[in-house]
């Protein structure tokens, strides 16, 4: 087992996931899919206030609108970043904060 946290590590059991289901064909098609930009700004937002280096390496990345591969590798590295940097309890408190304001 890793010993960074992921998504389904650190958000509560009965939290379903705030994203929005993509129509068929919207995510080959130029526009990029809901889900996809949905989660881009909950990285962002979770990101916000981080002064690590890697933080800003993230927001760039971010910015430029990845596709649901990318945005999954993303996700991974910025739960990662943030937990070496607060730790679990704090991206916990961020990830429940997020859930609630959705």
């Amino acid at each position: 087992m890793s010993p960074f946290a992921t998504h389904s590590d650190l958000l509560p059991a009965a939290a379903a996931p705030h994203t929005l289901p993509c129509k068929p064909g919207v995510a080959s098609q130029a526009q990029p899919c809901l889900r996809v930009l949905l989660e881009e700004c909950n990285l962002l937002h979770l990101l916000e206030g981080c002064c690590h280096p890697r933080a800003t390496r993230l927001r760039e990345q971010l910015s430029v609108h990845p596709d649901a591969r990318q945005i999954s590798a993303l996700s991974d590295e910025v739960l990662r970043l943030l937990t070496v940097c607060y730790g679990a309890a704090e991206v916990r408190r961020r990830l429940h904060k997020l859930t609630e304001s959705v």
